[in-house]
């Protein structure tokens, strides 16, 4: 499976989501012993639908304003050939892993690369087309999203680039209850009603996971 790091220390809906796949595929392991299931974080890709690239290609084409979050944001761009050949040395399969990260990428200050983007189209950054300090929505996305979480640890995997992530696992008896309560929720059509779901299910998974 392909995460994100948005799973570690979720806060938002779509961290959530990604958060409970993670659990379902981790924990499938003591369902199913003659398969091997891990899951594999990946940060952003350079280019990559809603990175900051895309969206200062667009702002720039229609004049500006671009807009950033912070003058010291940074983001940590991964190409996507060099990605794609660590997710198949993962899908080979990666000795005492089930949940992997791609560490790979150059940290890019924001900014910079706002004023070098309108560069490239021969413009000026203010004059021709101003950059906008907006400030953050949560201080955390100043930098890059960590791919690993608070309550997990980290250490090299072979080849380069990748990184096994250790942590508290749940266990297959606390993920199944956790997602017929999910269905339960689904059944009832309500976008709310879900997203609550979603949110108390990672929560409990967080609380009553098992060492592993």
């Amino acid at each position: 499976m392909i995460s994100s790091a948005y799973a570690a220390n979720p806060r938002e809906l779509f961290g959530e989501t990604k958060a409970l796949a993670e659990a379902i595929v981790t924990s499938a392991a003591g369902r199913y012993p003659g398969t091997d299931f891990v899951a594999v974080r990946v940060g952003t890709l350079f280019r990559g639908p809603g990175s900051v690239v895309e969206i200062f290609e667009r702002q720039i084409k229609f004049g500006g304003p671009v807009t950033v979050f912070d003058a010291k944001s940074t983001r940590r761009f991964m190409s996507p050939p060099r990605i794609a050949e660590l997710l198949l040395h993962a899908a080979r399969g990666v000795a005492d892993a089930r949940l992997l990260a791609v560490d790979v990428g150059v940290e890019i200050n924001v900014r910079s690369l706002a004023n070098r983007m309108i560069r490239l189209r021969n413009l000026m950054p203010g004059p021709d087309v101003e950059i906008k300090i907006v400030g953050p929505p949560h201080q955390s996305q100043i930098r890059s999203r960590q791919l690993v979480g608070d309550d997990e640890q980290a250490r090299p995997a072979e080849p380069p680039g990748l990184l096994i992530v250790d942590r508290r696992w749940p266990d297959r008896s606390v993920v199944e209850p956790i997602l017929h309560e999910l269905e339960a929720a689904i059944e009832e059509d309500d976008r709310a009603v879900v997203h609550n779901a979603i949110h108390t299910a990672v929560q409990e998974l967080q609380l009553q996971s098992t060492p592993r």
